[in-house]
């Protein structure tokens, strides 16, 4: 345990050629544009088509059951 401790708090030194490098990649990021995505408010469309499906689904059991229920009583 202890080895890795010295290990980790040991300074590194980078070559010239990966210092400018990584420089330049700072450099091409800090120019790009910087772009926000906006947050879309999904949920309320989400929450009506669940309760549409769950209606539905109700509507078509209870047509069913009647049917059925009609179907036993007339024969």
């Amino acid at each position: 345990m202890a080895n890795k401790k010295t290990i980790l708090s040991e300074e590194i030194e980078l070559s010239e050629i990966v210092l400018k490098k990584t420089n330049q990649a700072f450099e091409m990021i800090k120019q790009e544009d910087i772009v926000c995505m906006k947050k879309t408010h999904t949920r309320g469309k989400k929450m009506f088509k669940t309760q549409a499906a769950v209606i539905a689904g109700v509507c078509i059991l209870a047509v069913s059951s009647i049917s059925a229920v009609a179907a036993i009583h007339h024969y």
